[in-house]
C-alpha cells in the first residue's frame, strides 16, 4: 500500500466523518 493510497482513505475518511457530523 503506497502513501498516496493511505492519504486518499484517510482524507476521504475525513469527508465522511464531518458530514456525518454535519
Amino acid at each position: 500500500m503506497s502513501v498516496v493510497q493511505w492519504f486518499q482513505i484517510l482524507i476521504s475518511d475525513c469527508k465522511t466523518f464531518c458530514l456525518f457530523l454535519l
